[in-house]
């Protein structure tokens, strides 16, 4: 980005355009939509099973590095 504080060029208006669609909302909302529609078949207790495993390993990394 330049001082007169325009985009220029494709890359910084696809930078643009992107930090546009995250800070309005779209983005997340688009990304969550697309995360329930891909794992709707899958139970939930599966998926926070998943997650509190992912969690658990984390923080067992981490203590193990301390």
């Amino acid at each position: 980005m330049l001082a007169d504080g325009w985009p220029h060029g494709p890359k910084e208006w696809l930078l643009t355009a992107f930090m546009a669609l995250t800070m309005t909302g779209i983005l997340p909302m688009l990304a969550a939509a697309f995360l329930i529609w891909l794992f709707e078949p899958v139970p939930s207790w599966t998926i926070i099973g998943g997650f509190m495993a992912a969690m658990i390993g984390a923080a067992v990394w981490v203590w193990r590095a301390l």
